[in-house]
């Protein structure tokens, strides 16, 4: 859901409107059991390009080749899902998303990574 606010300034007799850039929602998977799907979508304008980073509960940046830069799509979402590797050690990796072209902001999150669930 978008929340545009419009300011409209009276300057010489002239009003400019100036459109202000919603937040962008972003939502993460948490916790993921190893060797699972992880998910991370952001919700931002359209056309907005976006990049992420997952630090690995043991601090090393992760190597899947699904964390690519990608630009929102026409309903303004950037999503990424990959693989939680088999021999993650279980604990808490961090997530790192960034939004915008020129005026970038990060988002920080973690991602829980649990022991496998058994079933009975």
């Amino acid at each position: 859901m978008y929340f545009l606010s419009v300011l409209i300034c009276i300057m010489g007799g002239a009003f400019t409107a100036i459109e202000l850039l919603p937040r962008p929602e972003v939502y993460i998977t948490s916790p993921i059991e190893v060797g699972k799907h992880a998910t991370v979508t952001v919700k931002t304008l359209p056309g907005t390009g976006c990049s992420i980073e997952y630090l690995l509960p043991s601090g090393e940046p992760s190597q899947s080749q699904e964390l690519k830069p990608k630009d929102a799509d026409a309903n303004g979402i950037c999503a990424w899902c990959w693989q939680i590797g088999t021999n993650t050690t279980p604990g808490k990796g961090q997530v790192i998303v960034t939004v915008g072209d020129t005026e970038k902001k990060t988002y920080k999150g973690v991602i829980e990574v649990i022991k496998p669930i058994s079933s009975p």
